[in-house]
């Protein structure tokens, strides 16, 4: 059973936590007596398809972690702006360290509910699909309501269901460096709708509007944007996307999480 890297992307900053956990940096507040990341942490851990596991983040927030005393971790330093970036920065980092492992999982920094079987389904669809060099998750609303049925997402319609995104994703090094000019314009455009549906195409979002287009089709564009195979997870396990974007996902996770 492949082993592989795992990196917790934990550059998240809310200032709305400031007044529920006395910090605004995602992964050191606290729930239940417990810093967010180290539930991270240990779930990853407990999965037995982890390596080692790499924290990414700004010199400042990594400071206030190795004070917090959490362990099972090694940093690596980002104080870089996009999400492309930090990818790249934390990749050669562990490439530097691992060279023979080509795939790395990425995990976002606020998913505490994340369960090691959650990480083991989203580790063995990937391998179904070997051809892949950019996996990400995305979650059916049925799934979602099933398992959290209090919880509040945005889900996209597409010709296959309703679907909303997940925060964990495995890609191969030479994709995070291969995609880093079109990362890098996604990112820049993604508050201008024009600009956008110019890059995606407007044939393609014509149909997307017209729920014309499934998940599938939504693969093949990406990988003709991005230049290499992309592939869309369907997660069985809707804790990869139970998320801390305000204030009630907050209450949602502290309610589970008690």
């Amino acid at each position: 059973m492949p082993k592989y890297e795992a990196v917790i992307l934990a550059g998240g900053r809310a200032a709305w936590l400031r007044k529920l956990a006395g910090t605004d940096i995602r992964s050191l507040a606290k729930i239940n007596g417990k810093y967010i990341i180290e539930y991270i942490i240990t779930a990853l851990l407990a999965s037995g398809r982890v390596n080692n596991i790499y924290v990414a983040s700004d010199s400042e927030a990594l400071a206030q972690l190795e004070q917090a005393g959490v362990t099972g971790f090694k940093p690596i330093a980002c104080d870089v702006k996009t999400l492309a970036e930090v990818c790249l920065v934390s990749s050669n980092a562990v490439e530097a360290e691992t060279p023979e492992n080509h795939k790395i999982l990425y995990v976002c920094d606020d998913v505490p509910l994340l369960t090691p079987e959650a990480v083991n389904s989203f580790l063995d669809q990937c391998e179904s699909r070997p051809d892949g060099e950019i996996y990400w998750t995305v979650i059916r609303k049925e799934v979602c309501e099933k398992q959290f049925p209090d919880g509040v997402r945005t889900y996209g319609p597409l010709a296959d269901g309703k679907f909303t995104g997940g925060n964990m994703s495995l890609l191969t090094r030479d994709a995070v460096a291969k995609t880093q000019a079109m990362a890098k314009l996604l990112y820049q455009h993604r508050k201008h709708p024009v600009k956008l549906c110019s890059l995606l195409g407007w044939w393609f979002v014509l149909k997307a509007l017209c729920k014309c287009v499934s998940s599938a089709d939504v693969e093949k564009r990406c990988t003709q944007l991005m230049g290499v195979n992309c592939r869309a997870i369907i997660a069985e396990h809707a804790c990869i996307g139970m998320d801390m974007d305000k204030e009630a996902d907050w209450q949602l996770v502290h309610r589970y999480i008690e």
